[in-house]
């Protein structure tokens, strides 16, 4: 969904469609198409249906090892924190990059997007965490992620500067 943004009402008119069908949550990848409509939702900035859609996914999870789980709290974590609830959105990254963590490597990705959340939160809440967004990008660059780790520089250059100390980190 990200590199074909020139099409996403199409994509999010599937998924609506998908989610329609009779029996649709009996289907294999149902808890998947969630997650991607709940994303879709966020998109679409319908934040509290996202949040909605997103539980829904989590509260189908068998457990912590569960595949979906890392990205759905993270997008979770998105969903809340557009919606100003940033110490949750916080939390909920955090969380997800616990189990993403032990995940690796398959899930570095999901590493990767829980970071990006958390350094979100903190400029959300008004303090950009410099040495976060380093962490990430280093992250990034470790696991080959040139793209995540181009477009999101523009937060970690973000530094506070006051007469008397200079450069805040």
């Amino acid at each position: 969904m990200y590199n074909h943004t020139r099409r996403l009402p199409e994509i999010f008119a599937w998924l609506e469609q998908a989610c329609a069908l009779p029996d649709f949550d009996q289907q294999r990848f149902a808890r998947h198409a969630r997650l991607h409509r709940g994303y879709s939702l966020t998109m679409q900035n319908r934040l509290p249906e996202s949040e909605r859609e997103l539980q829904t996914v989590l509260d189908g999870s068998p457990g912590e090892t569960d595949p979906l789980m890392p990205l759905g709290l993270t997008l979770l974590a998105s969903a809340v924190g557009n919606q100003a609830r940033v110490l949750e959105m916080e939390q909920l990254s955090r969380r997800a990059l616990i189990l993403a963590t032990e995940m690796r490597p398959e899930y570095d990705y999901d590493c990767a997007e829980a970071y990006w959340q958390m350094c979100c939160a903190a400029l959300f809440a008004g303090t950009p965490d410099v040495d976060r967004s380093l962490d990430y990008l280093a992250f990034a660059r470790q696991s080959g992620m040139f793209a995540p780790s181009v477009v999101d520089l523009s937060i970690v250059v973000v530094r506070i500067r006051t007469p008397h100390a200079g450069w805040i980190r």
